[in-house]
C-alpha cells in the first residue's frame, strides 16, 4: 500500500487565488488587468504536486508505475473535460455560424482532445490570446494541452536522467534536481529571447513555457524545509511577487518573457515557505480550499460560457453580466466535482484498480466518441449550413457593402482603398470633381456618390480614404506637439498610426491642389466617425477601447483634434474656391445589425433609443454646425431623419437593413441617402 503524503491545504488555497485571477481577468472585472498570470501559478503548482507524488511513490515502492500515473491523470482530467466538450456541442450548433465558426470550433475541439490546442492556436489557426475578436470557446484549452504535454514529457525526462545517474553512479534525487534546474534555465532564456520578436510563439510553445513547470519540479526535488526568518522572507517575497502583476500590469506584447517569471517565483516561494507560514495558513481556510478543489472545473467552464454569452448577446457583456456568467460556471464546477468527478478520482489509487490499462483504454474510447461528434458538427455545417435561413439572411446583410474599383485595392479581398487617389468613375480632365475624404465612414458613402455620378454624368468622383484616419489637416507645429505627447504617454503603435495618418492627409491635401487646377469646380465631402476623434466614448461596449488604443485621448489633451484638423481642411477648400459638405454623424447601434436581426431567441432590441442617440451625438453636431458657420461655403448633412423616428434609431426600417455592422451603413441604405449629397453634383 502506498503511503499517503500529508495534505497541504495551502496548495488548494493557492489554486483558488490562481483561478480567481484568471476568471477575473477574463470577465473584465476591475483590478484584474494582470490576472492572466494565474495560469502561470497553476503551472508551478502542477510541476510541484506531480513531482512530489511521483518521488514519494518511488521512495515507497522503489519504482514509478507510469501506467498507473497516466491512469490517474485520465481519471483526474478526462471526465469533467469530456462532459464539457459534449455539452458545448449544443450551443456551438445553435449559436455559431455555419460559415466557418462551427468548423473552427470542431477543429479546436479535436485539438483539445489530442492535447495540441496550444499548437493549433499558434499555427494552423493563429489566435492571439490577448487580442482576438473571433468567437473561440475553447481557446482556454491551450493551457490544458500544455500541461498534458508536460505529463507526456515527464516520463521521458525521468527515465533518461535515471539512466544517466546510474551510469555515472550519482545520487538520483540530486541528478534529477540539477536536470530540472538546467531545463528551467534553458527554457527561461529561450522564452526571454523569443518573446520580443515572436510573442505568440513564446506564449504557446511548450519549450518556452517549460521553465514554469520546471520551477515546481525543482522545488519538489529540493526537499528544502524553511523555518524562522527564511520562511518569513519566502512568504512575504512570494506574496509581493504574486501581487506585482496586479499593480504593475505586464504588457501583453511582452508576455511571457521575463514577466512570467514573477508570478512563478511568487508561487514557488509560497510553496517553499511551507504549511506553517502565516500566509499559507490563511490560504488554507475552508472557502479558499473549496474553490481550489473545484478550480479545474471552474477553469473548464468559465471561458466557454463567457464566449457563448457574448455570441448570444451579439456583443460584449457588461461587468455585471460577466460576473453572473462566471458565478454560474462556478456553480457548475461544484456540481461536477461533487456529482461525478470524485467517483473517478477515488478509483485512481493503484491498489483499488490494479489494472490501469482499463482506464486508459476506456478514456481513449471516450475521446474517440467525442471526436466523432466534433467531426459531425463540422461536416453538418459544411454540407447543410447553407440551408439554414437565418444564417443565409445574415450573410446577405453582411455583404451589402460598398464596392470599390479593383484598381484601388491592394488585394482582391480588401474592402477599403489601399491609399492614394481612388477614381470611383473614369476621370476626365476639365470636369467638375467631387472628392470624398475620410475614414471608413467616408467609404460607406461610395454607393450614394456613384449613384449620383450615374445620374449626373460629366462629374468626376475620386476618393481619399484611409481606415481610422479622419480628414484632418494640421500645421507642422501641431503635428510636432502631438508627436511629442504620443511619444511620452501614448499607447504602443499610436505614434506610428499618427505618422501614417498625417502623411496620408498631407498627400490628400496636395492632390486637392492638383484637382483644383484640373477642374472648373471642386466639391468636397468630408466624412468620418466624428465622435471618437473628439474623444466621445462609443455606445458599443466592443468599441470602448478604440479611443485609448489609438491614443486619441492623448491627442485631444494636446489639441482639439477634430475642430482644429477639420477646420484647417475647410479653410483649405475655401482658399481653393471650392464647396465643402460635412456628412453629419450617423446613429450607432449597440450590436452589429446583421447578427442581431438574425439572432435566435433574442431578448433585446437591435434598435437604439432616439433620446440616447441624440445625447451621444449632440456635442458633435454642435461642433460641426459651428465649423459650418465659420466657413460659409460649408454645409452639414443630417442623416438622422432617414435612420430614426421619434422614439428609435432603427437597425432596419422600410424593409431595408440600415447597417452592415454596428456603425457603418449598408450599401442599400447609402444609395437611399444619395439625395443628401445631390448639391455636390449641381451644375
Amino acid at each position: 500500500m502506498r503511503e499517503e503524503l500529508p495534505y497541504r491545504a495551502e496548495l488548494d488555497g493557492l489554486r483558488a487565488v490562481a483561478i480567481i485571477l484568471v476568471v477575473g481577468y477574463h470577465a473584465g472585472l476591475p483590478g484584474f488587468g494582470g490576472g492572466f498570470v494565474g495560469v502561470d501559478i497553476f503551472f508551478v503548482i502542477s510541476g510541484f504536486v506531480i513531482t512530489r507524488l511521483l518521488w514519494q511513490e518511488r521512495s515507497a515502492a522503489g519504482l514509478i508505475s507510469w501506467p498507473n500515473f497516466f491512469a490517474r491523470r485520465v481519471r483526474r482530467l478526462a471526465p469533467a473535460a469530456l462532459v464539457m466538450f459534449v455539452v458545448l456541442l449544443v450551443p456551438a450548433w445553435l449559436l455559431l455560424s455555419p460559415w466557418g465558426e462551427r468548423q473552427a470550433f470542431a477543429k479546436s475541439l479535436l485539438a483539445a482532445l489530442s492535447s495540441t490546442s496550444n499548437l493549433y492556436f499558434w499555427k494552423p489557426a493563429p489566435v492571439a490570446y490577448f487580442s482576438t475578436d473571433v468567437p473561440t470557446p475553447l481557446l482556454h484549452t491551450w493551457s490544458l494541452s500544455l500541461e498534458e504535454q508536460f505529463y507526456l514529457a515527464l516520463p521521458i525526462a525521468v527515465l533518461t536522467v535515471t539512466w544517466l545517474a546510474g551510469r555515472l553512479k550519482r545520487d538520483l534525487r540530486l541528478t534529477l534536481l540539477w536536470g530540472a534546474v538546467a531545463m528551467t534555465l534553458g527554457s527561461l532564456v529561450l522564452c526571454m529571447l523569443i518573446t520580443p520578436g515572436h510573442q505568440v510563439a513564446a506564449f504557446y510553445a511548450p519549450v518556452t513555457r517549460a521553465f514554469e513547470f520546471g520551477l515546481g519540479v525543482a522545488v519538489a526535488l529540493s526537499g528544502v524545509s524553511l523555518a524562522g526568518r527564511s520562511r518569513w522572507v519566502a512568504m512575504l517575497g512570494g506574496a509581493l511577487l504574486l501581487g506585482a502583476p496586479l499593480v504593475w500590469v505586464p504588457s501583453t506584447a511582452s508576455f511571457p518573457g521575463v514577466w512570467a517569471l514573477v508570478p512563478c517565483l511568487g508561487a514557488a516561494s509560497l510553496i517553499l515557505a511551507g504549511s506553517d507560514a502565516v500566509l499559507n495558513q490563511a490560504l488554507g481556510v475552508r472557502p479558499l480550499v473549496e474553490i481550489g478543489r473545484v478550480s479545474y472545473g471552474w477553469y473548464l467552464w468559465h471561458w466557454p460560457l463567457l464566449t457563448f454569452a457574448v455570441v448570444w448577446n451579439v456583443g460584449p457583456l457588461s461587468r455585471s453580466m460577466s460576473a453572473s456568467v462566471v458565478l454560474v460556471a462556478l456553480a457548475i464546477a461544484f456540481i461536477s466535482y461533487h456529482g461525478f468527478e470524485q467517483r473517478f478520482r477515488r478509483l485512481a489509487v493503484p491498489h483499488v484498480v490494479p489494472r490501469p490499462w482499463r482506464s486508459l483504454i476506456s478514456g481513449a474510447a471516450a475521446v474517440g466518441v467525442v471526436a466523432a461528434l466534433a467531426m459531425g458538427l463540422g461536416l453538418d455545417a459544411k454540407w447543410f449550413g447553407s440551408e439554414e435561413a437565418s444564417w443565409s439572411d445574415e450573410r446577405r446583410m453582411m455583404v451589402d457593402q460598398p464596392s470599390v474599383p479593383a484598381v484601388c485595392l491592394d488585394q482582391p479581398e480588401d474592402l477599403l482603398p489601399s491609399g492614394g487617389r481612388c477614381e470611383l468613375i473614369p476621370y476626365v480632365l476639365g470636369r467638375p470633381t467631387v472628392v470624398l475624404r475620410g475614414d471608413s465612414h467616408a467609404w460607406q458613402y461610395i454607393p450614394a456618390l456613384t449613384t449620383l455620378a450615374r445620374e449626373h454624368r460629366g462629374v468626376n468622383v475620386v476618393a481619399w480614404i484611409r481606415e481610422g484616419c479622419p480628414p484632418a489637416e494640421m500645421t507642422d507645429d501641431e503635428v510636432r506637439a502631438v508627436e511629442a505627447a504620443l511619444r511620452a504617454r501614448g499607447p504602443a503603435g499610436a505614434l506610428e498610426g499618427w505618422h501614417e495618418c498625417i502623411e496620408f492627409n498631407e498627400a490628400a491635401a496636395q492632390d486637392l491642389d492638383v484637382l483644383a487646377a484640373e477642374s472648373p469646380s471642386l466639391r468636397i465631402l468630408a466624412a468620418g466617425r466624428w465622435p471618437i476623434y473628439a474623444g466621445v466614448t462609443p455606445l458599443n461596449l466592443a468599441d470602448r477601447s478604440v479611443i485609448t488604443m489609438a491614443g486619441l485621448d492623448v491627442i485631444n489633451a494636446e489639441t482639439d483634434f477634430l475642430r482644429t484638423g477639420l477646420g484647417h481642411l475647410m479653410g483649405h477648400v475655401d482658399a481653393l474656391d471650392g464647396v465643402a459638405m460635412i456628412a453629419g454623424p450617423i446613429p450607432e447601434l449597440l450590436r452589429p445589425a446583421p447578427a442581431c436581426l438574425t439572432s435566435r431567441w433574442r431578448t433585446f432590441s437591435c434598435d437604439v433609443a432616439r433620446e440616447r442617440t441624440d445625447r451621444y451625438l449632440a456635442p458633435i453636431r454642435a461642433l460641426l454646425e459651428d465649423l459650418a458657420q465659420q466657413h460659409p461655403g460649408t454645409q452639414v448633412t443630417d442623416p438622422m431623419p432617414s435612420l430614426c423616428d421619434d422614439a428609435w434609431c432603427r437597425a432596419r426600417s422600410d424593409g431595408v437593413t440600415n447597417y452592415l455592422d454596428d456603425d457603418h451603413l449598408s450599401a442599400t441604405r447609402s444609395r437611399l441617402l444619395a439625395d443628401e449629397f445631390a448639391p455636390l453634383f449641381a451644375p
